[in-house]
């Protein structure tokens, strides 16, 4: 029975022009309902100062719910240049910055979620944004609490 509602409603909404998306446990394999962070944006700190986040495409939630982790379909994009010069400037990880988010960036990305008691699968997205540094305009390091992102 909710199987039939559950399609009948997601028929209606996709319709309607949502976007529908089952939601995933978790990240252990490759996440596919998430919007994946292809661009960055200049996010302001204070102090005149602002740090370059990796982001999904425009909208007004553009620091929401984006992610990124290895994968093979998208060889380069420039959100994982930022997250490198991230992990580079900030994090004082020797890694390529390349934009191919490869072994070196998902053993980074691991690394860091570790050393912040975080579940380390590998996968950039909120909390881990909350932990990490990104490099500012004059280029020192700042961070940003989680709860910004969400």
């Amino acid at each position: 029975m909710w199987k039939k509602i559950s399609a009948v409603l997601t028929a209606v909404l996709v319709a309607l022009g949502f976007s529908v998306a089952a939601a995933a446990p978790s990240f252990a394999s490759t996440p596919t309902t998430q919007i994946r962070c292809t661009s960055y944006q200049n996010f302001a700190v204070g102090g005149g100062l602002y740090i370059f986040v990796p982001a999904r495409p425009a909208s007004p939630a553009y620091l929401a719910d984006c992610i990124l982790w290895k994968n093979t379909a998208l060889p380069q994009n420039v959100a994982t240049t930022e997250l490198q010069l991230g992990f580079e400037w900030c994090e004082g990880v020797a890694i390529t910055v390349d934009g191919v988010f490869g072994p070196m960036t998902e053993s980074a990305v691991k690394d860091l979620q570790q050393l912040h008691h975080l579940t380390a699968d590998g996968v950039y997205g909120n909390d881990t944004k909350g932990a990490m540094a990104f490099i500012t305009q004059y280029n020192s390091c700042r961070t940003v609490a989680a709860n910004i992102f969400s």
